[in-house]
């Protein structure tokens, strides 16, 4: 029985770590987040400098291995008429799981419990008095915040159909051009860590990846942030400037919502401006309709040809997607996990609250 206990052990160093780093913000903050992590990164770059993902081909591996090998005992059990062998199986992939999940928390989860991403919000004056800065959410009621993003979409989408205004609409031009935009965006993030920006890698298997509504992942095991590059080109800055944010420390969805938006404002590049602009409208104009739909209706109205066209294609594209099987059960593993292993009470709604964040980060 006791062998059979050590198996949880892992589980309940990782809760009791859990529970201590939630405790402990400002513990997590001085050395996890400031040392720890990214002494980690840096010295796991090699993986990085690869030009093919490593955390599908782990991944792979690891559900063979637990789908193949229970299948097998199963099989081994009822020949021999031996449930034991089944138990076993079964208590070594528990085992493994929660070996996985203590090497994820220490590697880079405890970063969901880090004090909250915040500015200062002020700035000094020629005669050193302190006066507040301009927030990038410019309107002082959501409706009105709504309509200033469709303005900006409004101005940025026809530079995109200019095509001597971008570089490429290529998804692995646009991947390539991270890094840029987040150096280009450090005056505006003071709160980024000084370690090198990864260039974020595809994901593979998008039909999949699309299939089950993921955008994008990051892997804390390679240090990977991965991308599925068949989202639309309207998502794909954003997705990725997320994945990237997610592969610097930071855990909270929402947060790094915010900071790919911010990273995507402070660009030059159209293509993501426009992305970022489209995102932060679309969480925007989610939350308007739960609660005034007529309002939700006239924001529409509002937009330009080109960019409802792009707001109403990129609904479609996941909407078609949003009803399989596979779909619901990603959804709800996705919210359980950030409900119960990353301590976000909203789970996946926390994505939503960026537009609040939005609204209070303060800019030039």
């Amino acid at each position: 029985m006791i062998p059979y206990m050590l198996g949880l052990l892992p589980w309940l160093i990782a809760a009791v770590g859990a529970s201590l780093a939630r405790a402990n913000p400002a513990w997590v903050d001085a050395s996890f987040a400031a040392r720890w992590y990214p002494f980690l990164a840096r010295n796991i770059t090699f993986v990085n400098r690869l030009k093919f993902p490593i955390a599908p081909i782990l991944a792979a591996g690891a559900a063979a291995w637990c789908v193949l090998g229970l299948v097998m005992a199963i099989a081994r059990s009822l020949a021999r008429r031996d449930a034991r062998l089944l138990l076993k199986a079964i208590y070594r992939r528990v085992a493994a799981a929660g070996c996985a999940f203590l090497l994820m928390y220490a590697l880079w989860g405890a970063q969901y419990t880090r004090s909250p991403l915040s500015p200062s919000g002020v700035k000094a004056s020629g005669d050193g008095a302190v006066t507040a800065m301009a927030a990038y959410g410019a309107g002082d009621s959501l409706s009105k915040q709504c309509a200033a993003w469709i303005t900006q979409a409004n101005r940025i989408k026809p530079r995109i159909r200019d095509s001597g205004a971008i570089r490429s609409n290529d998804p692995m031009d646009v991947l390539a051009r991270v890094p840029a935009a987040f150096e280009n965006a450090r005056a505006a993030l003071p709160s980024l860590p000084d370690m090198a920006i990864p260039t974020p890698k595809p994901l593979g298997f998008d039909k999949l990846f699309s299939s089950a509504l993921v955008e994008g992942m990051y892997f804390p095991f390679t240090f990977e942030a991965l991308v599925n590059t068949s989202v639309p080109m309207v998502d794909l800055p954003f997705v990725a400037c997320h994945e990237v944010a997610h592969a610097l420390g930071f855990a909270r969805e929402e947060e790094a919502n915010l900071i790919a938006a911010i990273v995507c404002a402070e660009s030059g590049d159209p293509v993501f401006r426009y992305s970022g602009v489209m995102c932060s409208l679309r969480y925007g104009l989610s939350d308007l309709a739960a609660r005034d739909p007529g309002a939700y209706w006239t924001m529409l109205e509002r937009m330009s040809d080109g960019v409802r066209g792009d707001f109403v294609n990129r609904q479609q594209y996941w909407r078609e997607r949003q009803q399989t099987p596979l779909a619901r059960l990603a959804a709800r593993v996705n919210d359980i996990f950030l409900m119960k292993a990353g301590g976000e009470a909203d789970g996946a709604r926390s994505y939503g609250n960026v537009v609040q964040l939005l609204r209070d980060w303060p800019r030039e």
